[in-house]
């Protein structure tokens, strides 16, 4: 059992160990995907800015019609993922790759003006292409795409072992879902929500025509009460082997927190602790591989640890 923020948890052999408050805005800070101490979380337009501007000085301007989230991760310091939201995309922006809504994009921030395009053999998949303009009035598949298809990723991260960027995206109304981006992919929304057709709208023209979707790892209905899924890592640490290897995220709504273990085709979702619902805001990791949660209502940072275990 553990005890964080005055509540007790006795979720099976894990549980989340309380490891102190910290200031609002470093919190803030924290959830937007700036570095504090070695725990990074990934977050929204703020932290685009911020982290562009501290590492190459050059300001990065994106498409805000439409955009529900905008965040980014670090690869190798240089190369830079950011993801422009598409919501309910009546536009079909999302399966349009000739604008940057609904889309991971990969940036070398490192070069070019205001960023270049990564290239050869494992660059992006329309890399020889002319950088799109802001505006979304592209004639041509722009460059900056490294997959699309998606609607509101909330979270992601690279498995430190394998180099695999792990997605939440999260569903419209009745699916979520967890991907696995790989480059020049086409995770079908708004074709699909999840694994399933999506009828609550018209979707988009081409999805009559879409071929190729890539199914997610797994996806979740919201019958019982998981309705925004908040990604998380895979665990390389040592303070809790038993999730050695195991993708751990979890639902901002239901508070649940999940691992996903399994390879190719199939994949086991299997509970792990309760936190308070409407209070999961993100997970972190840091140096050793450790993995943490954010806390909404208490500005609480706490490791998830297992019995026994330090």
């Amino acid at each position: 059992m553990f005890v964080a923020a005055g509540a007790l948890y006795a979720p099976e052999a894990f549980g989340i160990g309380h490891t102190g408050n910290i200031a609002a805005a470093s919190l803030l800070e924290m959830s937007l995907g700036v570095a504090i101490g070695a725990v990074t979380f990934t977050g929204s337009v703020i932290a685009f800015a911020k982290l562009s501007g501290r590492m190459s000085g050059k300001p990065i301007i994106l498409p805000a019609r439409h955009l529900i989230n905008l965040g980014l991760a670090l690869l190798l310091v240089v190369l830079i993922f950011a993801f422009c939201g598409s919501g309910g995309d009546p536009q079909g922006h999302a399966q349009n790759t000739k604008d940057l809504l609904g889309d991971m994009l990969r940036l070398d921030i490192d070069h070019g003006t205001p960023y270049a395009i990564p290239s050869g053999a494992t660059g992006n998949p329309f890399a020889a292409n002319a950088v799109c303009p802001a505006d979304n009035s592209s004639t041509h598949d722009c460059p900056e795409i490294y997959a699309w298809g998606l609607r509101n990723p909330w979270r992601w991260s690279f498995d430190t072992a394998t180099g695999d960027l792990w997605v939440a995206d999260v569903g419209q109304n009745r699916y979520e879902e967890v991907d696995r981006l790989q480059r020049g992919g086409n995770y079908g929304w708004n074709c699909r929500e999840g694994t399933h057709p999506y009828t609550d709208s018209a979707p988009a023209a081409s999805c009559a025509t879409a071929t190729g979707l890539i199914d997610p790892v797994i996806d979740y209905d919201h019958s019982q009460g998981d309705e925004t899924v908040i990604g998380g890592y895979v665990y390389h640490g040592s303070a809790a082997p038993g999730l050695a290897g195991a993708y751990v995220f979890g639902d901002f709504i239901s508070g649940r927190v999940w691992t996903l273990t399994g390879s190719g085709q199939s994949w086991t979702r299997t509970f792990l602790f309760d936190t308070a619902s409407n209070d999961l805001s993100s997970f972190g990791q840091d140096q050793a591989g450790e993995l943490y949660v954010a806390r909404i209502s208490t500005g609480e940072i706490a490791r998830i640890q297992q019995v026994n275990q330090r």
